[in-house]
């Protein structure tokens, strides 16, 4: 009897190891996968076009206003003192243009003026016309009149450096500079024509008083 009840001990002792070692056993780690990282595609950046030259141009156009005291400057004449001012807008070789014409007590202008740029494309000035009032003394001849004051005629050198300041060129920049004196109604004066960036000038100076007579500046062809 005691035999048996040793034997029942020895195989619940058995059993109890076998359990232990069994809920020791390392249990399996399931494997762990790495997730996709999300890639990020960036949207295309949206630009907008420069404008263009021809857009840019027109939100700038000169008003008439503008254009006229653009004249009145270069012809250095106060406003009050034209007359018969006239402003056109045209189209002049595919340029938009102020065509601008005023007189004063002397002298009639005409102006042509980018209406974008403000660029004087021609610049014209010439005495005015005066009805010479009637005079039952014979007119002097021409030769009497220059002869007067033959003592004071200005160097052509000073005449054409008188064109150069009014058309604000150097001399060194000036082509094709050609120079004549000629008597015109009476008046000795010097003809002067040169060239300069992209325009052709002419000039009419008075030999003696240095006054410019007409001026002239238009695009070269």
């Amino acid at each position: 009897m005691r035999k048996h009840i040793l034997t029942a001990i020895v195989l619940i002792l058995v059993l109890a190891m076998t359990g232990c070692v069994s809920s020791k056993a390392p249990t399996t780690i399931p494997e762990t996968t790495t997730a996709p990282v999300a890639t990020t595609t960036e949207a295309p950046v949206e630009t907008t076009p420069a404008p263009t030259e021809t857009q840019a141009i027109t939100k700038e156009k000169l008003t008439q206003e503008e254009a006229k005291v653009i004249a009145l400057k270069h012809a250095q004449v106060e406003e009050a003192d034209i007359r018969d001012l006239d402003i056109d807008l045209d189209t002049e070789n595919a340029q938009l243009v102020y065509e601008i014409s005023f007189e004063t007590t002397d002298y009639d202008y005409d102006y042509h003026i980018d209406a974008y740029t403000g660029s004087i494309l021609l610049s014209e000035k010439e005495p005015e016309k005066k009805v010479p009032a009637a005079s039952n003394e014979a007119d002097p001849k021409p030769e009497e009149v220059v002869s007067a004051d033959t003592k004071e005629k200005i160097s052509a050198d000073k005449a054409t450096s008188i064109a150069f300041d009014h058309a604000k060129v150097k001399a060194a920049d000036v082509r094709d500079l050609d120079v004549e004196l000629d008597n015109e109604k009476g008046t000795l004066i010097y003809e002067i024509s040169f060239e300069a960036g992209s325009y052709d000038y002419d000039y009419d100076i008075d030999a003696f008083t240095g006054k410019i007579i007409h001026s002239e500046k238009d695009l070269e062809d």
